[in-house]
């Protein structure tokens, strides 16, 4: 699957904004309300969970939190032992299956933005909340069985979404970035490793088994330890600040999806019944009297997407500029309400293509093979800026920014050297908006060869031709580099984000 189809996929499952954060985590909270869901734990648990989650909510709404418009980065909210965060996230991989399902994936924590945490509860208070005695509570932790207790002082504090245990033994990881000295010394297998994994024998149940490990470090470390040994461990590392735990039942995380509404869709059924046949066998459609399409009256509605790329994607644009002097200003404007312009001066005109990457990129088009079925150039143009070191190459920047390319730009002899050009330039980019309401993220423009076909009688003329070629390709580069273009690749492609 090619980078392009991932994040296709990424962007369907992931959450980007306010909007979408606060629509899953109702969902999250609607399944947590039923008390027959699979999660299996405690009424008491569920209580704490869904009192902890109304706070939650209350932080989301009054939170400004920013739209995502970079690739890769999402928004994801967390249930842990004693809190319930929502964080921004890098994916720096991630993998699909067959089914479109996330197989595997990379992510880095790029900082927390809401944080509400529970209350810690004493022995006593924890145990009157679940009905039993301080005693039982206090062998719970002795026996590892509440991993999230902390200590405070001598006393130990158990966060309140912390549950009753369960029978029986649950898998469980511990890990850390450091551990004093006294705790090495008396575990020496927690000398060169930063977490542990302990599970249960399955035929011999007071034997346990524990994985360490190292990040870099291929080899695990592998112990064994009775129940009284696995006991004083866990009852360790719980005692110990800065360790975190992580129990393999409670840590299945819900995976927040995007709600899916259920919206009135236009029919696409195909029209087979026989008393339903048409006068016409095919049908025009004419756009601002010169586009023309042309559909089969027979054809399943679609079928016409097939034979091309739709138009809007590469938008030919072509203005024409105008002076209008301050002494004249209320006559011209009056005339150019009748539509006569004979009054203005007519300053220079601009061609050129709006390159719609964006869109292209959303719905599954090459751009590069658009861009070439529609003219050479624009390929060429698009090829050079997806060169590594271009904006639009995938190492650098960002593959679907939406381009404009500049063909012909020309301001009249006579009112070069002004700054009017540079001024038409710096409004260029609010004009295309302003048109077409879309917004050009990169301005391109290739210094054509200004050398023509004629050919010239002596080696005199060619070399002063030459020279005068020479001299005008450098005065329109100059021009475009005063502008802040900056050339890439071949020498004469030029370009520059706009910062829209």
């Amino acid at each position: 699957m090619n980078k392009r189809d991932k994040l296709l996929i990424f962007n369907s499952i992931f959450l980007f904004n306010k909007a979408e954060i606060i629509a899953s985590f109702d969902d999250f909270v609607a399944h947590h309300q039923e008390k027959n869901n699979e999660e299996g734990y405690s009424e008491g648990r569920r209580k704490v969970l869904l009192a902890l989650c109304e706070q939650f909510r209350n932080e989301l709404v009054n939170r400004d939190i920013q739209p995502l418009n970079k690739n890769w980065f999402y928004y994801d909210y967390d249930i842990k032992n004693d809190s319930i965060t929502l964080s921004l996230y890098k994916c720096n991989n991630i993998e699909f299956d067959n089914d479109n399902e996330i197989s595997s994936m990379e992510m880095q924590l790029e900082h927390t933005i809401v944080e509400v945490k529970c209350d810690y509860l004493s022995v006593e208070q924890y145990a009157k909340q679940y009905g039993v005695t301080d005693t039982t509570v206090r062998q719970w932790i002795r026996r590892g069985k509440l991993r999230t207790a902390k200590k405070k002082g001598r006393d130990w504090v158990i966060p309140a979404l912390a549950d009753k245990p369960k029978r029986g033994f649950e898998n469980v990881t511990y890990f850390w970035n450091l551990l004093p000295i006294e705790a090495i010394n008396r575990f020496p297998y927690l000398r060169d490793c930063n977490s542990i994994y302990i599970y249960q024998d399955e035929m011999d149940k007071k034997l346990f088994h524990c994985v360490t490990y190292w990040p870099g470090n291929e080899k695990e470390g592998k112990i064994e330890l009775t129940t009284k040994e696995r006991e004083s461990l866990e009852t360790c590392l719980i005692g110990i600040p800065g360790i975190d735990v992580e129990d393999i039942n409670s840590g299945i995380k819900y995976v927040p999806e995007k709600r899916v509404c259920l919206k009135p869709t236009l029919s696409t059924n195909f029209i087979t019944n026989s008393k339903e046949k048409f006068a016409f066998s095919d049908f025009l459609v004419r756009h601002h009297r010169q586009d023309v399409i042309t559909f089969f009256a027979d054809s399943k509605p679609g079928d016409l997407m097939d034979n091309e790329y739709p138009k809007p994607y590469l938008i030919p644009v072509s203005l024409e500029f105008f002076g209008v002097a301050a002494d004249d200003e209320c006559a011209v404007y009056e005339a150019m309400d009748s539509g006569d312009y004979t009054n203005c001066t007519r300053i220079g005109s601009l061609w050129g293509y709006f390159i719609d990457c964006h869109q292209m990129f959303l719905d599954g088009y090459d751009i590069l093979t658009v861009c070439d079925d529609e003219s050479v150039d624009l390929a060429n143009v698009v090829s050079m800026l997806s060169e590594v070191g271009g904006p639009l190459s995938e190492d650098e920047w960002e593959p679907a920014q939406d381009v404009f390319y500049i063909h012909e730009f020309v301001v009249g002899e006579s009112l070069r050297q002004q700054g009017i050009g540079t001024r038409l330039l710096q409004e260029l980019p609010y004009i295309i908006k302003r048109f077409l309401n879309l917004t050009p993220h990169i301005f391109a423009y290739y210094v054509a060869d200004q050398n023509g076909e004629e050919k010239l009688e002596t080696a005199k003329m060619r070399k002063r031709n030459k020279a005068n070629q020479m001299n005008t390709e450098k005065l329109i580069a100059g021009f475009y580099e005063k502008n802040g273009f900056k050339k890439i690749s071949d020498d004469r492609l030029l370009y520059t984000f706009t910062n829209l």
